[in-house]
């Protein structure tokens, strides 16, 4: 017997959550890439923003197959009350940082409220307080005692508080990598959306359908009647008319980004696009959402950052193979050599990866292996491995081409004089 649903449902959650997860690299102020995170963690000790040695308890995953010690801080901000177009809302900041840099995960909540149920138009306009496109006006953001009204303001803002103090800078802010220029947005986060719904989005999304013929075909027809809703928030849509899914995107393929659970419990419902997550529950305090959004999120930073590092490194050493021969003969060998013994040892700093052998669940490895491909981490370790190795020969060219420029002066005759 098949449960019935509504003919034409709408997607409707009791509170929303959507965290905006941002990164960026830190350089000691004597401009070295490799920090001395102890040192770091001292010095913000006592800030305004103080740094706790550990990882934080909104991050702690189910208990891992090696249970290793991780040297990082972190630092959770007090809560921001604020409101989007008059709706209110609560912002927490946690900050981490890490061997390979650091993120701000900066998470909106609309809040649950007695008799009140949130919209896909509620939600779509927290998403849209980041930048999409340049030609894009975000809402304000109300806050009092803040006067931007934009989440990467936001996050700039509590960046600048952590290192104002501190010996360390934000190493693509100081080498110029990003586009500082007046209302531009050098960055787009990476985006979880937890909605907490009632039925019947509950009874679509986080019901098992056992009892029915064909459980996976039963769901996603329960599921489809959302999706015009569901698919603007899970791929983050700039288009203003919202967004017509391609059926090729309906869940048919665990392969493919769409519509289908890529969870193991079928109460919470987990999909992925390129651009964000999104979850779906009927109550985030109870399992299995509660033990799953903190390693979830912990994921989602581990992989941001390194690749935040990895695109960074890039830049910096594209640079360096163009200056290599530029500077031929201005730049002295030994200098060049100890840039590139400081490159090997920053990509060295890279592949420290605790992801591979930390996650324990099914669901959050098969999540681990797409955030991967997603960011491109192997492609950006590999391609950096080939610049260092080419820089390295480039290198051994500029010496071989300097002593043969010697060797050639030290073998001319006198002119003889007639």
């Amino acid at each position: 017997m098949s449960e019935t649903l509504p003919e034409d449902p709408k997607l409707t959650c009791k509170s929303a959550t959507i965290h905006f997860i941002y990164s960026f690299c830190l350089e000691s102020k004597g401009g070295s890439f490799l920090i001395d995170l102890k040192s770091f963690i001292k010095e913000a000790e006592g800030g305004e923003y103080g740094v706790t040695e550990g990882k934080p308890e909104s991050r702690s995953q189910i208990t891992p197959h090696l249970n290793f010690k991780t040297l990082e801080g972190w630092s959770v901000l007090p809560d921001l009350e604020g409101s989007v177009d008059g709706e209110p809302i609560i912002i927490r900041r946690l900050l981490r940082i890490m061997s390979v840099g650091a993120t701000c995960c900066i998470s909106v909540e609309l809040p649950k409220r007695d008799g009140h149920a949130f919209c896909k138009d509620d939600v779509m306009k927290v998403l849209k307080l980041i930048r999409q496109r340049d030609a894009d006006a975000p809402n304000p953001l109300e806050v009092p005692g803040f006067s931007s009204g934009t989440i990467f303001s936001l996050f700039q803002f509590t960046v600048d508080k952590l290192l104002e103090a501190s010996s360390f800078d934000r190493l693509e802010k100081k080498e110029k990598l990003i586009d500082l220029s007046p209302g531009t947005e050098s960055q787009t986060p990476w985006v979880v959306t937890l909605l907490e719904v009632d039925e019947p989005v509950g009874k679509a999304f986080c019901s098992d359908f056992l009892n029915t013929e064909n459980p996976l075909a039963r769901k996603a027809e329960a599921i489809r009647p959302f999706m015009p809703e569901i698919a603007p928030i899970l791929f983050r849509s700039i288009g203003e008319s919202g967004l017509v899914l391609e059926p090729a995107y309906l869940p048919a393929n665990g392969d493919n980004f769409g519509f289908f659970n890529m969870n193991l419990d079928a109460r919470l419902f987990v999909t992925m696009s390129r651009r964000s997550v999104l979850c779906i529950c009927s109550e985030k305090d109870k399992d299995p959402a509660s033990y799953f959004m903190p390693g979830l999120l912990d994921l989602c930073e581990m992989v941001r950052v390194r690749w935040h590092m990895l695109a960074v490194m890039h830049r910096i050493v594209d640079e360096s193979v163009r200056n290599m021969r530029a500077t031929t003969g201005v730049r002295p060998a030994r200098e060049r050599l100890l840039e590139i013994i400081r490159f090997r040892e920053w990509l060295a700093t890279s592949l420290e990866d605790p992801g591979i052998y930390i996650l324990a669940g099914d669901a959050l490895s098969k999540l681990h292996e797409k955030l991967q491909m997603i960011f491109r981490l192997s492609e950006l370790r590999e391609s950096i491995i080939g610049k260092i190795n080419l820089l390295d020969r480039l290198y051994a060219d500029v010496l071989q081409s300097g002593w043969m420029d010697q060797l050639s002066a030290s073998l001319q005759y006198p002119k003889t004089v007639e």
